[in-house]
């Protein structure tokens, strides 16, 4: 099979194979129990987006459970990322994905970052309701290009949101 081109915005890091890889949700929740400089709030959405991008850790791409991609621009505070790598993603295209170091504490630090540079969570100014935060992570996130929330979108994150806070000190 002959290899698909795929844009590259991280050209210094290496190519690797891709590789499936897998976290329990306990060892997630726990790391972020302990990632203590960031609001719950934060660490909440943070980990609602982690299981939505990974179905529950089931589904990392070299580590990567939060589906940051390395071919639609570079993303401010990926130090420490190992490579990028290839797969075909679930619309049946060829996307190129960062590679992270082997523990899901990269990531989750990487979402805390994120979702409290990009206001994803709640209590910030543009998110007073799981509607507002289903339509910014659609928006923000996801860059869908219409971000209105479908209800059974806002009833999945609402669910994610409700299981979170149960479980995020």
């Amino acid at each position: 099979m002959k290899p698909v081109a795929v844009h590259n915005d991280y050209p210094e890091l290496p190519e690797v194979p891709f590789k499936r890889t897998s976290v329990p949700m306990a060892t997630v929740i726990d790391c972020l129990n302990k990632i203590t400089e960031y609001d719950r709030e934060v660490r909440i959405m943070a980990l609602c987006i982690f299981r939505n991008e990974s179905a529950n850790g089931r589904k990392g791409v070299n580590n990567n459970y939060a589906g940051v991609q390395a071919d639609c621009g570079r993303w401010y505070g990926l130090e420490g990322a190992i490579g990028t790598c290839v797969r075909i993603d679930s619309g049946g295209v060829a996307r190129r994905f960062i590679c992270f170091p082997d523990t899901p504490e990269f990531t989750l630090r990487l979402l805390c970052f994120k979702v409290k540079q990009r206001g994803l969570y709640a209590g910030s100014p543009d998110v007073k309701t799981i509607e507002d935060f289903t339509k910014s992570y659609l928006e923000h996130w996801v860059s869908r290009p219409d971000p209105t929330p479908t209800i059974n979108e806002v009833a999945y994150w609402r669910s994610l949101y409700l299981a979170a806070n149960k479980v995020i000190k």
